[in-house]
């Protein structure tokens, strides 16, 4: 999301006689929202960059993304917590969003259903 379309969510009813004061407050209230917005914003990126490259290391190695196909109809927990995943050696790994976010949002990978695992979409890292 961005800010503009986040602003467009702030609506003030705020007390004082003259347009400037209120207009003043209301500037303040949002560029306080503004920097604590774009602070997460940056954050957010931040740890979507260092999940991207773990992955991608992990992908090198060898690990396997397994998505359950009820992401289709039920999303919710489908869409991080639900997967298969699997490291170098075989061993399962837990799903989380750190695991899942940037092979489904990177664009680094490609969700393919090729029935390696029965109800489940394989995310592959495209080369």
């Amino acid at each position: 999301m961005k800010w503009e379309e986040m602003e467009k969510n702030f609506k003030f009813e705020l007390g004082y006689a003259i347009e400037s004061q209120r207009s003043e407050r209301e500037q303040r209230i949002l560029d306080q929202a503004k920097e604590a917005f774009e602070s997460n914003e940056e954050i957010d990126q931040k740890f979507f960059e260092e999940g991207k490259n773990k992955m991608i290391e992990n992908s090198n190695k060898g690990w396997t993304w397994f998505q359950d196909k009820k992401v289709d109809t039920e999303r919710g927990m489908h869409v991080y917590y639900t997967w298969k995943i699997y490291d170098e050696n075989g061993k399962e790994k837990g799903s989380n969003v750190h695991m899942t976010d940037a092979v489904q949002n990177s664009g680094l990978w490609e969700k393919v259903d090729n029935n390696k695992k029965e109800g489940y979409y394989e995310w592959i890292l495209k080369k």
